[in-house]
């Protein structure tokens, strides 16, 4: 029986979809002969032909991982692959079944030298292969991922994707390549078929003008300027009917603690009554106020006149914070200012209790210290 209704057969027993059928491709291994099987290294494998997990032809590899780091089944130039230079080709493609009862962890590992030790002159591919699914599981070599990119379009439809890690590789001179378990945990099981190369998907033309990828649709995809209007008229009528955010909502169910960052001068009783609804003890991450009268250039997310009203701002949130019965506590950002001349991203705001001398702000934390002595009282 040949590929289609041998796949046919092969994808209704499993109950999973048909593996992608890409014919422009150039084979290195089918796993059809004996010879076939000799055309690569076993290390830490055996290797044997099966009838089971065949995409084309009669027969596919039935590979048996042993319980080792890195078992694999090594392809060197010359032996496993005639042509070393695959500057024509976009990706390694290998056709897997995998029988086992969990998820299993697929490497390829393409080397362009034979110094190549897992960190030099290689890249590497990995994915996990669901359990009982048959698929194609594609490895896109660095042409196939645009500059600037750490992603690439996909190079054929229904396939699953490799992630890749690894220094940029000479393609003209490919000396090996091996597919490999990285840690199984366990002897594992798999039915190899069909390694080949795949052509590099077309670059021109990735994006439409709203910056969409071409080649595929999906719910939600925008195709005309008046999509956007239908899509904001979907989302207003959602959002009606589903008055309590719906975030909140799925925290509430799953999580011990809801968590809330609320930069305003106090909570609004209004706004924030829903919480009382949740049946979950509330906090707020984050919090500050800021001014510029003391040598600093920007007052954070909430700013005040000055570090009394800074002090003033802090009673007041407190206060407005106690009067919620959901809420439980208050986190103030941060504790020192930020440097002068900006962190990591830029961010100089004036929102410590003390400067970034270490030289507290008085009247913040005078304010701060008379508020929190009524906590217990205005609670309880």
């Amino acid at each position: 029986m040949k590929a289609t209704g041998l796949l046919l057969l092969l994808a209704m027993a499993w109950g999973m979809p048909a593996v992608a059928q890409v014919t422009n491709g150039l084979l290195v291994n089918s796993f059809e002969t004996s010879a076939d099987l000799l055309r690569f290294t076993r290390n830490n494998c055996f290797v044997s032909s099966s009838t089971e997990g065949v995409t084309d032809g009669q027969k596919a590899a039935l590979v048996v991982f042993s319980n080792v780091d890195w078992p694999n089944l090594y392809f060197k130039v010359g032996t496993g692959f005639a042509n070393g230079d695959w500057r024509d080709w976009g990706a390694v493609a290998v056709d897997i079944l995998n029988t086992n009862l969990a998820s299993v962890t697929v490497d390829i590992r393409v080397d362009d030298d034979f110094s190549a030790d897992g960190a030099k002159h290689c890249q590497t591919g990995s994915i996990g292969v669901p359990a009982g699914q048959k698929a194609t599981v594609v490895m896109p070599l660095s042409k196939s991922v645009p500059p600037g990119m750490r992603g690439g379009p996909p190079i054929a439809p229904d396939v699953l994707q490799m992630n890749v890690s690894g220094p940029s590789i000479d393609l003209s001179h490919i000396v090996a390549f091996q597919v490999f378990l990285p840690t199984p945990g366990r002897q594992t099981t798999l039915f190899l078929d069909n390694i080949r190369l795949l052509p590099p998907t077309p670059l021109s033309g990735l994006a439409d003008q709203y910056g969409q990828f071409t080649r595929a649709d999906w719910p939600g995809k925008i195709h005309q300027d008046e999509d956007f209007q239908q899509q904001d008229t979907n989302e207003q009528q959602w959002l009606a009917a589903h008055p309590k955010p719906p975030a909140v909502s799925v925290a509430a169910e799953y999580c011990d603690v809801i968590s809330f960052n609320i930069y305003n001068r106090s909570l609004d009783p209004d706004t924030w009554a829903f919480t009382s609804t949740l049946g979950k003890p509330c906090v707020i991450g984050e919090f500050h106020f800021g001014a510029l009268d003391r040598g600093m250039f920007h007052p954070g997310l909430v700013r005040t006149r000055d570090q009394a009203d800074r002090g003033q701002a802090y009673q007041e949130y407190l206060r407005s914070v106690l009067a919620l019965p959901a809420f439980v506590g208050c986190h103030w950002f941060q504790y020192c200012d930020e440097p002068l001349t900006g962190r990591f991203d830029g961010e100089n705001y004036n929102i410590g209790l003390v400067s970034g001398t270490d030289t507290p702000y008085g009247e913040l934390v005078a304010a701060a210290r008379q508020i929190q002595s009524e906590v217990y009282a205005r609670k309880h």
